[in-house]
């Protein structure tokens, strides 16, 4: 996914909101539109959901996208803080890092639900909602995977 830079707009009530460069909902395939309609569908706290979905858009401080801003010193290590082998990102922080790997590992075992980790958020999110047999189970799987992240 392509670095995302943040901007400043200024609101029609004169109150300024946060975009992110490059979002588009024509960059989206039907896939990842059908999870940013179902994830808002959770029973998490709004919070949670509202944080769920900057990670999706790579709009977190991770050290990436932070020296993409010119925040970090330019000595500063890019490394992940829990694993310190590949540059941080969202996807590595909440998917891939080893720590975070272990955790979804023992919650899928926890629950008898087995898959892969998928290489993408997305397809995460996907297998956890076709996970359950019934609407209350889905919404019972979406939020197990709000509160792991």
């Amino acid at each position: 996914m392509e670095a995302r830079r943040q901007r400043f707009l200024f609101g029609e009530i004169g109150l300024f909101k946060v975009g992110c460069f490059g979002f588009e909902e024509n960059l989206w395939g039907d896939g990842e539109k059908r999870v940013f309609v179902n994830m808002w569908e959770s029973p998490a706290l709004l919070k949670v959901v509202a944080f769920a979905w900057r990670v999706f858009l790579n709009c977190i401080p991770t050290r990436g996208n932070l020296a993409l801003r010119n925040v970090l010193p330019s000595d500063s290590s890019l490394l992940c803080a829990l694993c310190e082998r590949v540059e941080e990102s969202a996807l590595h922080l909440f998917l891939h890092c080893g720590v975070a790997s272990l955790v979804w590992l023992k919650l899928i075992l926890w629950l008898d639900f087995w898959f892969l980790i998928p290489p993408s958020l997305f397809v995460h999110w996907e297998c956890w909602s076709l996970g359950g047999r019934s609407k209350k189970m889905v919404k019972g799987l979406w939020l197990f995977w709000h509160t792991t992240i």
